[in-house]
């Protein structure tokens, strides 16, 4: 089993590199997509920069700071390989 996470600025080519890996089997998560459903979740129809970065504090706040990397290992399956999109901190990567 391999996870591979990326993080980076934006053009930095993490898309590209993401999808030759999913070609090649590797299942894509996105730790953002979490930070969206979460903003939906409580409420917010548009969901702007300023409000997905103040839901992402709120849960990392609330839940510590490995709360997005948690929510999408629990939707991986054990047995697969997978991608982990939108690292911010270091408790998304412990």
């Amino acid at each position: 089993m391999k996870h591979i996470g990326f993080t980076g600025p934006m053009g930095a080519g993490k898309g590209a590199a993401i999808k030759a890996l999913e070609e090649v089997g590797f299942t894509y998560y996105s730790l953002s997509d979490e930070v969206r459903k979460e903003a939906r979740a409580r409420g917010f129809e548009e969901l702007t920069r300023d409000i997905l970065i103040d839901t992402g504090n709120s849960l990392r706040s609330e839940h510590g700071l490995m709360v997005l990397a948690q929510r999408v290992l629990d939707s991986a399956k054990n047995n697969e390989e997978a991608i982990y999109d939108g690292i911010r901190n270091p408790g998304e990567v412990e």
